[in-house]
């Protein structure tokens, strides 16, 4: 009885930082980036994705189109499903996309497009895979140091100060609001 009880305090315990099963999209709507997609889901909501784990660089930023083109190459014609991780601070669905049954945030690094975002995830098999993209050059590793994304929004943000400063404050709002209700 004792350890019955002890499984199902441990089951409910974690059962808010799991998610139980992929949701499978039916349509993209579209792919603004190497790590974001616009889906409708099988719920038929429309959800932005922030793939999880990975950086990928932004579509002004060199190696940003060919990253987010790589993307929609590896899910073109694929049976796509997605794995809730969270929620970040600008409302998208952080999840790891998956094509086939194949983890895609991985193929995206292992193909070079993407950075292993260690800060967020910290995982052997992406870090193996972006050591071994580095090595063999692939990708946006063709060349010997490319920005990384958040070095590059950083410096444009500084450029960009105003209207950071206003979707700061909203972002800010927002989580005030959420947290009142």
């Amino acid at each position: 009885m004792k350890k019955a009880f002890l499984t199902f305090f441990i089951f409910m315990f974690m059962l808010p930082f799991t998610s139980l099963a992929d949701e499978s999209i039916i349509k993209i709507v579209s792919i603004p980036d190497g790590d974001t997609l616009n889906i409708i889901n099988s719920d038929n909501k429309k959800i932005k994705i922030r793939l999880y784990g990975i950086d990928a660089p932004e579509t002004t930023q060199k190696y940003g189109q060919a990253s987010r083109d790589y993307l929609r190459k590896i899910v073109k014609n694929k049976n796509l499903t997605y794995k809730i991780r969270s929620k970040d601070d600008y409302g998208r669905v952080v999840a790891t996309l998956y094509g086939d049954n194949k983890d895609l945030n991985y193929e995206m690094i292992k193909a070079g497009w993407a950075w292993h975002y260690k800060y967020y995830y910290k995982s052997k098999k992406y870090a193996e895979a972006e050591k071994n993209a580095r090595e063999q050059k692939l990708g946006l590793w063709k060349e010997d140091n490319p920005q990384a994304p958040w070095d590059y929004r950083k410096e444009n943000k500084s450029n960009n100060n105003n209207n950071d400063d206003m979707e700061d404050l909203m972002r800010t709002l927002l989580k005030a609001v959420k947290y009142l209700f």
